[in-house]
Formats: C-alpha cells, sequence, structure tokens
C-alpha cells in the first residue's frame, strides 16, 4: 500500500509497465533475468518477453494464457466464455476516478468460505489498495489485448526463451482454451503444467507443486 498510485489511465500503459520492470533490472546492475508473472503480471510478462526479449533468459507465467491465446477465446466465446469474462469488460469501460473498492470485491473473502482470520485480511489489504489504479490497468490494456492480429507485430514475434507455464484448470477467469496453440508463438522449449484441481490462484492452490516444479524446470536451465 506504499508504492505509487497514478490516477492517470496514461500511467497503466503497457509501455509504463515495460518500464517498471527494466528500472527494476537495472537496479539489480543484471543483464538478463528470470521474469515470472502471474494474472495481470502475467500478462505483462509475455508481453515484455517479446518486446525486449534481450532483457530476460526465462519466462515462467501462471494462469495468464498468451495474448493470442486470450483474445481467441474472447473472440469465439461460449456463452459460459463470455460470462467469465465479462467482469474484465466492466472494468475496462468503467469512469475513471472512483477509487471506493465495491462491497462485494471486500467480501470476495467471505464469499469463497476463507477462514475468517484470513478473509479479514484479505478486507484490510483491498482497503489500502487504489481500486482506480486498479481499474486503469484494464482501462489502458483490455482493448488492446482483445485487438491482438496476425499483423500486428509484436504478437507474431515468437518468445526465442524457454517458457515454463503453469495453469489451474478450474480458473474461470482465464479460461483453459486459450492455451491452444501457445507451442507454435515460442521458439525455445516450452513446458506445460495443468493442475486439475487448482482455480485461478495455483500457486495458492498447488503451492508445494508450484515452488517444485520452478525449482527443478530452473535448475535444468542454469
Amino acid at each position: 500500500h506504499l508504492s505509487d498510485k497514478p490516477a492517470d489511465v496514461t500511467d497503466y500503459a503497457m509501455d509504463k509497465l515495460h518500464g517498471d520492470i527494466s528500472a527494476v533490472i537495472d537496479d539489480l546492475n543484471a543483464e538478463q533475468v528470470t521474469l515470472v508473472g502471474h494474472d495481470w503480471g502475467g500478462a505483462i510478462c509475455w508481453q515484455y518477453a517479446m518486446a525486449q526479449p534481450e532483457r530476460i533468459s526465462k519466462l515462467v507465467i501462471m494462469n495468464l494464457t498468451h495474448p493470442r491465446g486470450y483474445a481467441a477465446v474472447v473472440a469465439d466465446a461460449t456463452p459460459a466464455q463470455a460470462e467469465n469474462v465479462a467482469y474484465a469488460k466492466r472494468f475496462a469501460s468503467s469512469t475513471p476516478g472512483d477509487d471506493q473498492v465495491p462491497e462485494q470485491v471486500l467480501n470476495a473473502g467471505e464469499r469463497r468460505g476463507d477462514r475468517p482470520e484470513v478473509a479479514a485480511r484479505y478486507r484490510a489489504a483491498f482497503e489500502q489498495s487504489s481500486w482506480n489504479g486498479m481499474m486503469n490497468y484494464y482501462r489502458a490494456n483490455y482493448g488492446s489485448l482483445l485487438g491482438v492480429s496476425e499483423d500486428k507485430e509484436t504478437f507474431v514475434k515468437n518468445i526465442d526463451r524457454p517458457v515454463l507455464q503453469l495453469h489451474g484448470l478450474e480458473d474461470t477467469a482465464v479460461d483453459k482454451d486459450g492455451l491452444r496453440d501457445t507451442w507454435n508463438w515460442i521458439g525455445r522449449d516450452y513446458t506445460l503444467v495443468t493442475v486439475p484441481d487448482a482455480g485461478h490462484f495455483v500457486q495458492w492452490d498447488a503451492a508445494e507443486l508450484v515452488s517444485e516444479t520452478m525449482k527443478w524446470w530452473l535448475l535444468a536451465r542454469p
């Protein structure tokens, strides 16, 4: 909650987010890093790997399909898939400036049946967050993601780095059908691990599997 919370939509454009990653890499005095991302972070990492491949050595993505795969699902969605991604469209079309976290979001931990102390921490974290900043991410980027096509140079470049992708198959926000054809967009070895009984937060639902898989995968690619 101590990080900056810019108010303008343009502050959340993908090039600005990429600039943040580059700044961290520079601060580490590193030429390349292994980039790991989940959900929003996964979307940023996919695109960073395509835009600035020289800055990364390996890529690990959790529950965010490749931009092409995500866009393909939304473009030809079943009724159930369309309902599952409707929230993102609402967020992207919301009015900038409202920083009031909706009560339904604050109560999400209780609705999921989390233990009371976990639900309370979840609520407290959101109460310290910038709802406007979160929505600005969608406002700035969601439309361009759905506009992915073969004639857009950024997205036709293969990712020429090893990629590990972990995906909880019970995720409704990011449909597993978007995994299809990912292997066609990666020019190095691609490892896909699907977890049937895990949801959107695969790193929580299958923490040991995710951690151990990342360890052996990284050790095999020094």
